[in-house]
């Protein structure tokens, strides 16, 4: 993994094999024994020295990764020998943050030299994380995977789906929002959602299909709450 990343860097067999304490030929024999065991060529060679193929790319970006956990590992078990309590790698997806928040600060209250990653994703994406193992525990939907049942999960909290709007909006002083009502679903939609796939969409799409109404096609998809308040600056809710 070292050789390949030095490699990378280095682009010059003689080089990389300095970085990783090996002679020049014990490094070619190593990139070719790696190159046959993959059954791929990784680099080849130019006038500028070795340049990665593109299946080179993919497995230099594995070995990095590679490398990163492995001195994850090691800082993990220094920390457990040394009573400091290891590192912990938690997902959430926007809505949860404030639940991951508070249940943080009363565990690192027990547990003050815990190293905690988090990171700030859709369900689909936390998901697969949690497949490969790059996290320990997400807050997120299982319902959106083909197999929920392959993870250990609990309800935590139930969601409520609601429509904001800009205090200038023309519906901004509206008591009630009839979605069938003339007009109305486009003025309703104008803005930002989420992304298609993610649930909250879904029963948005749901919402105006049991209306009959056709959902609007030309929408400002995002995750990021920050750039949603942006887009809705001066915000209020808008009452189904």
């Amino acid at each position: 993994m070292r050789l390949l990343t030095a490699l990378a860097t280095t682009a010059r067999c003689s080089k990389a094999a300095e970085q990783v304490a090996l002679t020049q030929p014990g490094a070619s024999k190593a990139l070719q024994e790696i190159e046959t065991t993959l059954g791929a060529q990784l680099f080849v060679r130019t006038n500028r020295g070795l340049e990665a193929t593109d299946l080179g790319h993919c497995v230099i970006r594995y070995a990095r990764l590679i490398q990163t956990d492995l001195a994850h590992l090691r800082e993990d078990m220094i920390g457990i020998l040394q009573g400091h309590g290891g590192r912990l790698a938690l997902g959430v997806i926007m809505g949860a943050v404030p639940l991951l928040t508070d249940a943080l600060t009363r565990l690192l209250e027990k547990r003050p030299a815990l190293s905690v990653e988090i990171v700030e994703d859709t369900s689909a994406r936390l998901l697969r994380m949690l497949d490969q193992g790059r996290l320990d525990m997400a807050i997120c939907r299982t319902s959106i995977s083909q197999q929920p049942h392959l993870y250990d999960s609990i309800n935590i909290h139930n969601e409520k789906l609601a429509v904001v709007a800009n205090i200038h909006h023309p519906l901004a002083a509206a008591t009630n929002i009839a979605a069938g009502r003339p007009g109305r679903s486009k003025a309703m939609c104008a803005g930002s959602c989420t992304r298609p796939t993610c649930p909250c969409a879904c029963w948005l799409e749901r919402e105006f299909h049991e209306a009959n109404l056709r959902f609007p096609l030309h929408l400002l998809e995002t995750t990021s709450a920050f750039t949603t308040f942006r887009c809705c600056k001066g915000t209020r809710p808008l009452s189904r």
